[in-house]
């Protein structure tokens, strides 16, 4: 724990002298000691964790000689090792390894020790205690500053300590084989632990190697390290290291502090990058990865499914069970660290190989002092690696929540299996070999009194002192009774045995069973004391307990397994640029949120790179204990959760609008377009592989502490962002003409069907008809007419009637004017991104005229029950231009036109014509007929015109309404129940009596509808039936008609929902 607390130290150190500033020179001689005494006291509590770093580096090295000298005695011996003091060892190692690195890292230090040394020779002589700390001083300075070794002074000063051990190299050897036989047979759990072991490589052959005393460990014929080549062959397979957080290593510059390893051997092909990137590479990892995970998965879930099966049993779990979910458990962990070793693996495989300075400038690079880091983050992961990243990350936070949900199930369960093997060894299995050892005295003394001492000190036993005696009797059967006897004092309990246990117990183990023991060697003719079935019981109750430290903690070993805090922390980097700290854009984790948020086929891992934010949070506050590292995270997290929120509503929106714009695109025009255009419309045109129902269905995120409501927030943009989009939509219609109706028509059409999508996924989206109210200002009592009312009205009275010229034979408005186009806005709010162009094209043609497609339009914006007072004001419009505009012509006309009669057709046509063209030619030429009177009754005219063409579309629509849906749906006028027409009937049945609450309550016998019996459906099955008679096969006719009879009922429930449901009720 201290050696974590001053590396944490040493790597979130920060320059404090940096922000103080200089004392100017010209200042007075007497204000000088007291800002220096100000400096002096500010940074001497930084100093004072420096010098307590060489007090426990020093306390570390001696404890670590300490304990190296007791392998000293057993490796003479040849007495088998303790595994576990030599895997201890190789921790402390690489403590002093990691240690070692960020002393050399860290510059700040030695910046504020020369402020502290400045201002310490200015107020010396007003301190009390300058002499003690003019040592400290020196002390400090020797450690930070040493000339004889000013890098790897830990190392050294360690290497120059271990130098008096005896049998040193062989000592070292041992660490390494140890390293490398817990590599080869994945003993590690956590992803730090994986890499200790080849850090602590990399140490040990440094501590051993020494061309003083003429020791090289690179040589094939070293004594100890004879398998050097193997030892190389290892190291190269991960050649780029990661060391702590953002810090990393390679392999050739960590063993060029060996005094016998050459500059040639660092620079072979051997540690090339690129013969060395399938090894880093994620997208290489990614299918295995997967397939782990559901193979896993689908274990642990029917373990899980085992356990709450034999839960009701009396009995209770059975050990088969257990045993199974220990080794479920176990694996679980080792997968977790596998994949986090990966992931930390490509990062830092990513730091050392950053974007070279073509591709940096290619891609948009400015420079400046953030460049190396924009080097290695921002322009150094394609798409397809952030790819793999994100799904990763995903499946280690997804299989790390699976198995803490279900820790306070199986931890129990586990507990009860583990109390219960370690007291069946003890108690019974232990029996026999004690029996042994006690029938030949004196031979085995020594190895009674260990398996006795390894009962005394585990057993769960009232009766301690039937430890001691119950093994001693002569006969098997009296054994077996004595045995079961003592078996009924053990009580069952769920505890797992303690850290202190397990190690003795292991290192009993380890000592009985080993090769290396005298009764474990007999010769080819004798046979060992403890047989072959014994020594395998023995070895799986040793790898058990070795296990145990991980399942005890469970949820502290998952958290280990699953920490990618490692990702977001930058301070390598930023003592290197000296920088304060880096752009939100540079962040690894913003970097795989933005690429998760744009790729519709990541949505259900969306939120998974936000826990990295939750890891470096408690590394922070736990591990670091620094606040303004916390401050920082929080404040990324503040600014990335607001843009995920904003672009997530973003994109789901524009998901289901360009879906409801698919649905509402005719599909016979969309296979045209696709024929005409070729493929990239058709690619364009194909909505993604978006998964967004696994958002909706998270409810919850937990970030720094906080419990979100993903839901509420969605529903809360959402509402929003429809309400702004009719907004835009409106004011769209009210910038443009009257004969964009069609277009804002479908718009609203659109958005209608996006919403009621949405309402499926999100039940608190508010409904379309509610929305459409409030925004069309058509909600409150003393609205007469909503705002699409309104400019409906404006402009069919204000520009189409004035403006227009009716074609007879097209049937359509021509406008006399050139149509203005409508202001440019983002297609999220038309028909989301891949069909708006589409439907501009569309829609493009029908700006220049006004026909019944227009009508259509008006009616669907108005109401149909607006279309009295529409036809009323048409008609007093056209009133009022006869009445009060033109008639004044007529007036003036007939008081000036000349008395004139029917001419003889002796004269001709022409003769007639100039007749009365010479008749009327003062008339004529009046200036006021053709600009007023003229005008006039084009308006007129064009206001009859439009009733006739709204009686065309409303005919059109009564049709619909009222013969092709009752076609299809077998709907019939409604008709009073004779039973009811009789209450009715009174005066000998001449007169009936109105009440409406018969009428109320035959309403309900009344329009009853059957979607599987419609005219059309009975059509189809009629012919589907004589069809069947006959000899024919008519297989792809009867798949045809079968076809039309499901699309009519599905169609006759469409338009039950859709249109005219209660046209036929009473």
């Amino acid at each position: 724990r201290e050696a974590d607390y001053y590396i944490s130290t040493l790597y979130t150190y920060r320059s404090y002298s940096k922000p103080l500033p200089m004392i100017p020179a010209e200042l007075d001689d007497k204000e000088k000691p007291k800002l220096y005494k100000t400096v002096f006291d500010i940074i001497t509590p930084h100093i004072n964790k420096i010098k307590g770093l060489i007090e426990f580096h020093d306390r570390l090295v001696k404890a670590f000689v300490k304990n190296l000298r007791l392998l000293i005695v057993p490796l003479e011996k040849r007495e088998p090792l303790d595994v576990d003091l030599v895997r201890t060892l190789i921790r402390v190692v690489d403590k002093f390894f990691v240690l070692n690195l960020l002393k050399d890292m860290k510059g700040q230090t030695k910046n504020d020790f020369a402020r502290y040394k400045r201002a310490f020779q200015f107020i010396r002589n007003i301190l009390s205690n300058s002499g003690e700390l003019m040592a400290q001083i020196t002390e400090v300075h020797n450690f930070l500053n040493d000339p004889s070794h000013p890098n790897n002074v830990v190392l050294h000063q360690l290497k120059m300590d271990v130098g008096a051990v005896p049998h040193r190299e062989q000592l070292f050897a041992v660490l390494v084989n140890q390293c490398m036989e817990d590599v080869r047979a994945h003993a590690y759990v956590t992803s730090d632990e994986k890499h200790v072991l080849y850090r602590c490589i990399l140490a040990s052959l440094y501590l051993a190697d020494d061309a003083g005393s003429g020791i090289n460990v690179f040589k094939s014929g070293s004594k100890y390290f004879k398998h050097i080549s193997k030892i190389r062959e290892m190291v190269r397979r991960l050649p780029v290291l990661p060391v702590f957080m953002d810090v990393h290593t390679t392999v050739p510059i960590a063993l060029l502090m060996c005094d016998n390893f050459t500059k040639e051997m660092a620079t072979g092909n051997a540690w090339s990058a690129r013969k060395h990137t399938t090894t880093y590479d994620l997208k290489v990892w990614r299918t295995t990865i997967q397939e782990h995970y559901i193979s896993f998965s689908t274990s642990f879930v029917i373990f899980l499914h085992d356990v709450r099966a034999h839960r009701k049993n009396p009995a209770g779990i059975d050990v088969a069970i257990a045993a199974r979910g220990l080794e479920l458990v176990v694996r679980g962990l080792k997968l977790l660290g596998d994949w986090t070793a990966k992931l930390r693996e490509q990062i830092a495989f990513k730091c050392a190989n950053p974007a070279s300075e073509s591709d940096y400038v290619t891609q948009g690079g400015r420079g400046g002092k953030y460049a190396v880091y924009e080097q290695i983050t921002r322009f150094n992961y394609r798409s397809d690696l952030k790819f793999a990243m994100v799904e990763i990350i995903g499946l280690i936070k997804g299989l790390s929540n699976l198995m803490l949900s279900a820790e306070s199930k199986i931890r129990p369960i586990l507990c009860a299996y583990v109390h219960s093997l370690v007291q069946q060894f003890v108690h019974k299995s232990l029996a026999a070999p004690l029996q042994r050892a006690h029938k030949k005295k004196g031979k085995f003394d020594e190895l009674e009194k260990l398996m006795v001492a390894a009962r005394l000190f585990v057993a769960d036993n009232a009766n301690a002192q039937s430890l001691l005696v119950d093994y001693k009797v002569k006969k098997e059967k009296e054994l077996s009774k004595t045995l079961s006897q003592s078996l009924q004092h053990v009580q069952s309990r769920a505890v797992f045995p303690t850290r202190t246990q397990c190690l003795l117990l292991r290192r009993i183990l380890h000592y009985l069973v080993s090769p290396d023991v005298s009764w474990q060697q007999s010769g080819l003719l004798g046979s060992n004391f403890f047989p072959k079935a014994e020594v395998r019981e023995f070895s799986e109750l040793y790898e058990v307990l070795g296990r145990l430290r991980y399942v005890a903690d469970l949820s502290g070993t998952i958290a280990a397994s699953a920490d990618l805090s490692s990702l977001w922390y930058r301070e390598f980097y930023l003592n290197m640029t000296d920088c304060i700290q880096f752009p939100i854009a540079m962040s690894l984790p913003w970097m795989l949120t933005d690429y998760a948020m744009q790729t519709p086929s990541l949505a259900p891992n969306v939120f998974f790179p936000l826990s990295i934010y939750n890891d470096c949070a408690e590394r922070a506050l736990g591990t670091f204990r620094q606040q303004h590292l916390y401050d920082e995270i929080e404040a990324e997290v503040n600014l990335v959760f607001d843009q995920l929120m904003f672009t997530l509503y973003r994109k789901i929106f524009d998901y289901y609008k360009n879906k409801a714009s698919k649905i509402l695109l005719d599909k016979t025009f969309q296979s045209k377009l696709r024929r005409g255009l070729g493929s990239r419309l058709g690619q364009q045109m194909s909505l993604p592989l978006a998964r967004y129902t696994c958002i909706f269905k998270q409810k919850h995120v937990a970030i720094l502490g906080r419990s979100i409501d993903v839901e509420s927030l969605l529903t809360e943009q959402l509402n929003a962002f429809i309400r702004d989009n009719i907004e835009v939509l409106i004011q769209r219609y009210d910038a443009a003409t009257i004969t964009s109706a069609m277009e804002i028509a479908h718009l609203l059409r659109t958005l209608r069907l996006t919403v009621e999508m949405l309402q499926q996924e999100l039940p608190g989206i508010d409904a379309f008809d509610d929305v459409l109210t409030e925004v069309n200002e058509d909600s409150t009592l003393g609205s007469f007419r909503g705002r699409l009312f309104l400019t409906t009205y404006n402009g069919l009275f204000s520009s189409l009637l004035r403006n227009y010229i009716f074609n007879q034979l097209t049937r359509r408005f021509v406008c006399l004017e050139r149509p203005r186009g409508n202001k440019k806005i983002d297609s999220l709010y038309l028909w989301g991104s891949r069909f708006t162009q589409v439907f501009q094209q569309r829609f493009k043609v029908t700006r220049g005229f006004f026909g019944c497609e227009h009508v259509e339009a008006v009616v669907e914006l108005m109401g149909v029950d607006s279309m009295p007072l529409l036809v009323d004001e048409t008609v007093k419009t056209v009133a009022h231009i006869i009445i009060r505009d033109i008639s004044p012509y007529v007036d003036e006309i007939l008081k000036n036109l000349d008395p004139m009669k029917l001419q003889n057709a002796y004269y001709g046509v022409l003769g007639v014509y100039g007749y009365y063209d010479m008749m009327l030619k003062y008339i004529k030429s009046y200036p006021a007929l053709r600009e007023g009177c003229f005008t006039l009754l084009r308006e007129a005219g064009n206001a009859l015109a439009l009733v006739q063409m709204l009686d065309v579309v409303l005919s059109k629509e009564s049709y619909y309404n009222h013969q092709i849906q009752a076609f299809y749906r077998c709907c019939e006028p409604a008709v009073m129940p004779s039973h009811c027409l009789e209450q009715m009937r009174f005066n000998n049945n001449k007169d009936i009596a109105v009440q409406d609450i018969l009428y109320s309550s035959a309403a309900k016998e009344m329009h009853q509808i059957d979607a599987n019996n419609t005219p059309f459906t009975g059509i189809l099955k009629e012919t589907l039936s004589q069809m069947a008679q006959t000899n024919k096969a008519w297989t792809q006719e009867k798949t045809l008609l079968k076809s039309c009879i499901v699309a009519a009922m599905k169609r006759e429930r469409f338009l039950t929902n859709n249109s005219g449901g209660g046209v036929f009720s009473a």
